[in-house]
């Protein structure tokens, strides 16, 4: 039972290592899939080169609770020194020589770890399944951890000490109890005999086995990378979603580990492991239209759940798909003990296991890779996991077919293929949720998920990410032009441009009118620019196809890290905050970077849509924002009291707004901001300036910064945006929005701002007339009634200000 205990925590401790090494190098490297899969390649070859290499000499050990305490303390160290080199060397590909020396000693904890309990091979495939499913275990349990807690508890650095004091104590405990049980392994039972063999059942060689093993765990990973997509398309793609599912998952990859221990007892294990390999075929066919099914036609999750309800939903969703399916892939493995212990001398205990864990480990990496870049791309993902499924069910009839009982494991097999078909037939299940008159036109399946282009009435192209994430549509074309405008009018003469984010492409095609030299837009999915070009072409001002412009599949921020070009502006799109890694985007380090990249004068411009934002939320990103750029000022990209979009535009200069260059680069962009009264172009985009943010921050909760060690918005953001569709909290908008404006020019007048003291008093006027503007359209969505005058003091409240 202690040694059990040791394994649970040293389990937990390797998925907390996983989850904090896949983010740290996602900034080095960039976090796109490609670096994603490599991140996570690296980290299970090394696993699986320790798994192999450890376990063949684990049996010259004497005492192996010794031996694991050393692995454990080998873990410590080179974890917190790989992750203190990581960060002082800088270099993503450096990265993945600091990892190696951790991941080895991780794969070599399994087959010690059964070398301590097992001396006797017939106990192999019992105490083995017992001892990987504990482990396992651990791992959900070190997934929770990462995901909910432990990097806002202590930051990434504070979880990687963590969990290097918690293998620490596993050492300690390890040595303990090896001095209390007695001790080393006596030599007879090294030369004990081979266990006889099940006369009734054709044992598997060793070298089938390998086989098996290195295809379940192809098999395996792959549809972990599969299953992940198709999650992305029903939920709330945040840290929270991603961990609750893979909790999930590892739980039910632990049940069959125990599952796998009853079967051990059974007779003919060749068959059952045929009958396992079929029987998992058949339910992973069966995941997507459960998922379908429940979900009602991939109807996004969640609606109105607060977060601790949405985690429940989740949970109680990923358990519906996965558990049964999970548990069947996850008795595969520790069965295969069960089936070497026929062929394993008692002296060759750990090669056998150091053996099979490495081989599957090491498929499972090719999985997972050609998941990602080779079945999803080319086939789809439904087709892909119709297609893992099949091979489940091929690898059970060519197991079956060694067995006595070759016709009953066939005759299974054929039921499941005709079962899959009938389960995944091309055309069967939606790819997203439509709503009422709206079609698919198009679908691109890649690395990052599933993008897409719907039409709604005659002309009304949208583009979407992954089901539900929207990222714009024709009928935006004006407020998406807007959000390229503004930031460049603070600018005299933007001759270079960067921008994060391509989306349509409507906003990027917007820089093209103020006469840049260069434009270099850098967009993440691969995808969505083919979509974008395809429909969205023309409104996008000519975007795809001018010479000026250098559309790169990359990471914006890794973009820019690695490039030493200098921009006269740079303006991040609309990103949402709740989504996994998108925190990168707010946090003090990338702001720095922008500083450091921008031009003498320079401007840097990022926006928020306030839906999705708290008064909480949207003061973590402003207050860390503020605390690099000294002068940053807010703009309303719309008058909409209920669907606010706000632009913050920074600079380290903080030069004033020139009215002549203002008035002139305003030309031509009347059609862009359409007004009830005809006024001049450059009062149009007057209107829009809400006041300074530094002056703003007085009248915004009080609230912790934002860095890459302590990513605090990617793990508040998920909350608050389920508090929001709860009705617990309410987004920064109407009445509250409104109040934090008109305290905003209290603080600093507009006669007194001096970033618009060259304009002339009517051009001032402007500006407060956009506030005027703004008040009265919160005015119009209450009813010009009492609730106007409750909705200033409701706004004070909700902002922590006295009444």
């Amino acid at each position: 039972m202690a040694v059990l205990l040791l394994v649970f925590v040293s389990g937990a401790a390797a998925l907390v290592y996983e989850v904090l090494w896949v983010r740290e190098l996602g900034l080095l490297l960039g976090n796109t899939a490609h670096a994603s899969a490599m991140t996570l390649a690296a980290f299970f070859l090394g696993v699986s080169a320790g798994s192999w290499f450890i376990g063949t000499r684990a049996d010259r050990v004497r005492r192996p609770l010794i031996a694991y305490a050393a692995l454990e303390i080998g873990i410590a160290v080179t974890a917190v020194a790989g992750f203190v080199g990581l960060r002082a060397v800088q270099n993503g590909p450096a990265g993945f020589v600091f990892l190696l020396p951790p991941t080895i000693l991780m794969g070599g904890t399994l087959p010690v770890a059964i070398r301590c309990l097992v001396s006797d091979a017939t106990m192999l495939g019992r105490t083995g399944s017992r001892v990987h499913g504990v482990n396992t275990l651990g791992a959900a349990a070190g997934a929770w951890l990462a995901g909910f807690h432990l990097p806002v508890w202590f930051g990434v650095a504070g979880s990687v000490c963590a969990a290097a004091g918690a293998n620490a104590l596993v050492a300690v405990f390890a040595i303990v109890t090896q001095r209390a049980a007695s001790s080393a392994v006596e030599p007879s039972a090294l030369d004990a005999p081979v266990p006889p063999v099940d006369a009734a059942a054709r044992p598997l060689g060793p070298g089938i086995l390998l086989a098996v093993a290195a295809a379940s765990g192809f098999f395996a990973l792959a549809l972990e990378v599969l299953w992940t997509r198709m999650f992305a398309q029903v939920l709330q793609n945040s840290v929270y979603s991603f961990a609750a599912v893979l909790v999930v998952f590892l739980l039910a990859l632990a049940i069959g580990a125990g599952v796998a221990g009853r079967l051990g007892r059974l007779r003919a294990p060749e068959i059952v492991l045929a009958s396992l390999l079929v029987i998992s075929g058949a339910l992973v066919a069966v995941t997507p239209p459960t998922l379908d099914s429940a979900t009602d036609g991939l109807v996004y999750v969640g609606g109105s759940s607060g977060f601790v309800g949405y985690v429940i939903d989740v949970v109680r969703l990923a358990g519906m798909v996965l558990l049964p399916a999970g548990i069947a892939l996850g008795a595969v493995f520790p069965f295969l003990l069960r089936l070497a212990q026929g062929t394993t001398p008692h002296h060759r205990i750990g090669a056998t296991v150091g053996r099979l864990a490495g081989i599957s480990m090491f498929g499972g990496v090719a999985g997972s890779l050609a998941a990602g870049f080779l079945l999803l791309p080319t086939l789809g993902l439904w087709p892909a996991i119709r297609a893992l499924a099949f091979a489940y069910v091929g690898l059970g009839i060519t197991i079956g077919m060694r067995t006595a009982r070759r016709r009953a494991v066939v005759g299974g097999g054929l039921l499941a293929a005709t079962a899959i078909i009938i389960a995944l037939r091309p055309g069967a299940l939606p790819l997203i949720h439509l709503a009422d008159q709206e079609r698919l036109v198009e679908t691109r399946y890649g690395a990052h998920g599933v993008a897409s282009v719907t039409l709604s009435g005659d002309r009304n192209y949208a583009l979407r990410l992954n089901n539900s994430y929207r990222l714009g549509s024709v009928f935006g074309t004006r407020f998406e032009r807007r959000l390229g405008h503004i930031p460049l009018l603070s600018h005299p003469a933007p001759k270079s441009v960067y921008c994060i984010g391509l989306a349509t492409g409507i906003t990027a095609g917007a820089v093209l009118d103020h006469d840049p030299e260069r434009v270099v837009v850098a967009e993440l999915v691969p995808e969505v620019e083919i979509l974008a070009r395809r429909w969205f072409g023309s409104h996008a001002n000519g975007l795809f196809d001018d010479p000026r412009v250098e559309i790169v599949a990359e990471d914006g921020r890794h973009r820019l890290a690695t490039d030493p070009t200098r921009y006269d502006a740079i303006l991040c799109d609309l990103v949402l905050p709740w989504q996994a890694r998108t925190g990168y985007l707010y946090t003090r380090e990338f702001y720095e970077l922008v500083d450091s990249r921008l031009e003498t004068g320079g401007v840097f411009a990022q926006w928020f849509d306030l839906k999705e934002w708290t008064a909480e939320t949207f003061a973590v990103a402003a207050r860390t924002l503020a605390g690099v750029f000294p002068h940053a000022t807010v703009w309303r990209s719309r008058s909409d009291p209920v669907f606010p979009v706000v632009g913050i535009v920074a600079s380290r200069s903080g030069a004033p707004l020139d009215p002549a260059v203002f008035a002139a680069r305003s030309r031509g962009l009347a059609a862009d901001f359409p007004t009830l009264v005809d006024v001049a172009p450059d009062a149009r985009t007057l209107l829009g300036y809400a006041g300074s943010l530094h002056a703003m921050l007085g009248h915004l909760p009080a609230t912790a910064k934002n860095t890459d060690d302590r990513p605090v918005l990617e793990y508040l953001a998920p909350v608050a945006i389920r508090r929001i569709s709860s009705g617990e909290e309410s987004y920064l908008a109407h009445g509250e929005l409104e109040t934090l404006f008109s305290l905003t020019f209290r603080t600093l007048p507009v006669a007194s701002d001096p970033y618009l003291a060259r304009l002339s008093e009517k051009q001032k006027d402007y500006v407060r007339a956009g506030l005027s503007w703004y008040r009265w359209r919160v005015y119009e969505h209450y009813g010009f009634t009492d609730a106007a005058a409750q909705a200033y003091l409701d706004g004070l409240a909700r902002l922590g200000l006295a009444k």
